[in-house]
């Protein structure tokens, strides 16, 4: 009797570890096909200043405009570090943008003395404003086009 009752415990035992198993094997599948997204890759902007831009996110915000697929139309990929965040589009004429439905994107950046420092040594209006109840610290500005950007640094940096 005794010898039929530790075989059965044991049944039981490798029964419910192979359930456990079985279990996280389904949950781990099913993590396995949803979409995770991870960030913001990048904005795309169209403008009809394109050289202006350019130089306007290469000198006041430091991207850099590097490689970009061969697309049939005029543009720029602005990089910030390898990623390239900011695709400017060239267009013909001026996009109409009365209340436009994307109100700002934002970077987040080190540096938040030298930055104030190029805004001031350009001219460039700038708003800064401290976020309640975390540690950001965003500096407001608008590009050649009047779309606003703020950069976000970690508020003990400034």
């Amino acid at each position: 009797m005794r010898a039929y009752q530790a075989i059965n415990r044991r049944q039981v035992v490798e029964t419910v570890d192979t359930c456990k198993m079985m279990i996280m094997t389904a949950q781990a599948s099913a993590k396995a096909n949803h979409m995770q997204l991870n960030r913001l890759d990048h904005v795309n902007v169209k403008t009809a200043k394109l050289e202006q831009m350019i130089k306007w996110y290469e000198d006041v915000l430091g991207m850099t405009s590097g490689d970009r697929p061969p697309f049939p139309f005029p543009g720029a990929w602005m990089y910030a570090g390898e990623h390239p965040v900011v695709h400017l589009v060239g267009v013909d004429s001026e996009p109409a943008g009365h209340d436009p439905k994307l109100e700002h994107f934002a970077l987040s950046a080190t540096g938040y003395a030298s930055f104030l420092e190029n805004l001031g040594n350009r001219n460039i209006d700038y708003k800064v404003v401290k976020v309640p109840g975390i540690d950001v610290t965003q500096v407001n500005v608008f590009d050649v086009d009047g779309n606003h950007i703020h950069i976000d640094f970690q508020s003990r940096e400034t």
